[in-house]
């Protein structure tokens, strides 16, 4: 079963929920309470699976599914809370699947269904995990890392990683042009570039075509980004800009590196200070 990028999902779920936070006029960066959350985990297995005295590593066909996230337990506001445990189930229940599940329960379902359909001729394992993670929690700003692995039949698995930015005020997601001043994209990859050939350990003058990189009007940065304490950290996953046999790519600019594009009077400007410390 093809597994389509979960960066499109996350856009047009948060597109359409966007719409329901936008006029709730509740001044949530003028709180300083941080949101407390606690993790849970939700697995599910069907089949011969390991732990089964009979199961061998040899005989098992097993299909299984874990995911792992944050349950909002307070907010500065109750409304806060609500929107944000909507938009992480919206994370985790977002698929490429005909039907879109409505739970975790009818996920876990519809998930074992296919396999059990896909694999009646050609037996095999099939698992799929999904991590919803806080990456940062400020009383502006909070972050969500989604870690996706799946292995439903070919020659290796798929893994992706997409991230979430919430400006906490208007409680909508945020774009690169909602927290770098206007203009900032030529100096932005500019920067970019040079730390993802530090990265990848290429010369400045090499060719990245050459280099099995794919970029079709020079280095750019995308849209998947996350903001971080010590800087915007943008990732690529397999297939973006390189083959499956040379992976993701993983690019930390530092607040340091970019101080000019940054709005002192902006979301970043707490961030950017703590950074120097």
């Amino acid at each position: 079963m093809k597994r389509l990028n979960p960066i499109i999902y996350i856009l047009f779920i948060f597109s359409i929920l966007g719409l329901t936070a936008c006029d709730s006029g509740l001044g949530f960066s003028e709180q300083e309470e941080k949101i407390r959350y606690e993790n849970s985990t939700f697995s599910r297995q069907d089949g011969a699976c390991l732990g089964d005295p009979q199961v061998t590593e040899e005989n098992q066909r097993c299909v299984s599914i874990k995911l792992q996230y944050p349950d909002i337990q307070s907010a500065p506001e109750p409304e806060m809370q609500k929107q944000l445990n909507q938009k992480i189930k919206a994370l985790i229940l977002s698929s490429d699947n005909e039907v879109q599940p409505q739970s975790i329960e009818q996920m876990a379902y519809l998930f074992i269904q296919d396999y059990k359909k896909e694999t009646l001729e050609h037996p095999a394992n099939w698992n799929l995990e999904k991590v919803v993670e806080v990456i940062l929690n400020t009383p502006q700003i909070i972050s969500f890392s989604i870690n996706e692995s799946s292995y439903t039949g070919g020659a290796h698995g798929a893994y992706s990683q997409a991230f979430l930015n919430i400006d906490l005020d208007i409680m909508q997601s945020l774009a690169l042009s909602d927290i770098l001043l206007a203009g900032y994209e030529a100096e932005l990859n500019v920067t970019g570039e040079k730390i993802f050939r530090q990265v990848k350990e290429l010369s400045r003058n090499a060719n990245l075509e050459k280099a099995g990189y794919w970029f079709e009007r020079g280095f750019a940065l995308n849209d998947n980004f996350l903001i971080t304490e010590k800087g915007l950290l943008f990732y690529f996953n397999a297939y973006d800009i390189a083959p499956y046999a040379l992976g993701a790519t993983e690019i930390l600019i530092p607040y340091s590196e970019i101080k000019n594009l940054i709005d002192p009077n902006g979301l970043l400007a707490a961030l950017t200070h703590q950074g120097e410390n």
